[in-house]
C-alpha cells in the first residue's frame, strides 16, 4: 500500500508542478517542443537518460538478463555510443534548427530533400512510432502499478490511469 501511495503521491506532486509551470509561462510552439532551444547540458542529459530508462528498458532489461544471461551487460554501450552519436550530429542539427526555424526532423528531412512527401512519410513515420512507444511505456507502468499495489489496482486500470494523466498533461501544454 505504500508504494501504491508513493506513486499516486508522484503522480500528484508531478501534475501540481507541471500546473504551476504553466501558469507562470507563456508557451509557444518552439517551447512545447524545444524548449525554447535554450535546454543545457544536464536537462538534455537528464532527457535521454529518462528516455533510456525507461518502463520499455526498466521491464525489458531485467527479463533478457533473466533469460539470456550477462552477455547483455555490453547493451550499455549503446548508451555510450548514442551519447557519442548525439554529440557529434546533435550540435549540428541543432545549429541548422536555430538557423532555419526547423522544429521537427519531418521540417528538416523535407528542407534537406527539397520534398513535401518526405515531410509527409518522415511525419507519418514519427507518429506511429511515437504512439507505439507510449502505448509501451503506459503498459509498462500500468504493470508497475499493478504489482506495486498487490493487484489493488488492475492493470488495466493503471494503465488507464497513466494515458489520462500523460493526455491531460500534454493537452495542458
Amino acid at each position: 500500500m505504500v508504494a501504491t501511495g508513493l506513486i499516486f503521491l508522484y503522480i500528484l506532486v508531478t501534475v501540481i508542478l507541471g500546473f504551476l509551470a504553466n501558469r507562470v509561462m507563456a508557451v509557444d510552439l518552439e517551447d512545447f517542443l524545444l524548449y525554447g532551444r535554450r535546454a543545457g547540458f544536464v536537462v538534455l542529459y537528464l532527457t535521454v537518460v529518462a528516455t533510456y530508462h525507461s518502463a520499455f528498458a526498466f521491464l525489458g532489461s531485467g527479463g533478457f538478463f533473466y533469460t539470456h544471461g550477462i552477455g547483455f551487460w555490453e547493451a550499455g554501450t549503446w548508451t555510450v555510443l548514442s551519447g557519442a552519436i548525439t554529440y557529434t550530429l546533435g550540435v549540428r542539427i541543432w545549429v541548422l534548427g536555430k538557423s532555419f526555424g526547423y522544429i521537427t526532423p519531418a521540417d528538416l528531412m523535407a528542407d534537406f530533400y527539397e520534398s513535401e512527401a518526405v515531410r509527409v512519410v518522415v511525419a507519418l513515420v514519427s507518429v506511429v512510432f511515437t504512439v507505439l512507444y507510449i502505448q509501451v511505456q503506459a503498459q509498462g507502468l500500468g504493470y508497475i502499478i499493478s504489482v506495486a499495489s498487490g493487484d489493488r489496482i488492475t492493470f488495466e486500470a493503471g494503465t488507464l490511469i497513466l494515458l489520462v494523466v500523460a493526455g491531460g498533461y500534454l493537452m495542458a501544454g
